[in-house]
């Protein structure tokens, strides 16, 4: 299995959480990491545990360094996010759209980004969800 996608979400996880606060920043960021790492975020080189000091810089997205092995890491990393250069908006938004069945072309035009992004974030979260059967 990639290890990319070891830690990941499905479009319909995100869909059954639809709130009016979904267009809040944080709260997008905040969902996202709940579903990547629960209540305990950890270094994905070693697995220790994230220190209460590193635990804001983790949350809101910054590089941290784990104490225990010295890797470099931000929440995204290890998981299907790593490198995305999307926001926790457009990436849940891109979920919720995707969910309610809405074309490459509609969702590209509502969360102002290409037909072709959108196209490799719907194959990502299908490779996701035959992963997760």
């Amino acid at each position: 299995m990639n290890n990319n996608y070891a830690k990941s979400f499905t479009a319909s996880q995100i869909a059954g959480s639809i709130s009016p606060l979904m267009l809040n920043e944080r709260y997008c960021r905040d969902t996202i990491l709940e579903l990547l790492h629960g209540n305990n975020p950890k270094c994905p080189r070693c697995s220790e545990l994230i220190s209460l000091q590193q635990l804001h810089g983790f949350c809101e997205l910054r590089r941290v360094r784990c104490y225990n092995c010295g890797a470099f890491f931000t929440a995204y990393t290890g998981t299907f996010l790593s490198g995305s250069q999307l926001s926790p908006t457009q990436i849940i938004l891109i979920a919720i759209f995707l969910e309610l069945g809405l074309s490459n072309t509609e969702i590209a035009k509502y969360s102002d980004l290409s037909t072709e992004t959108i196209r490799l974030w719907r194959n990502k979260f299908k490779v996701i969800e035959r992963i997760g059967e």
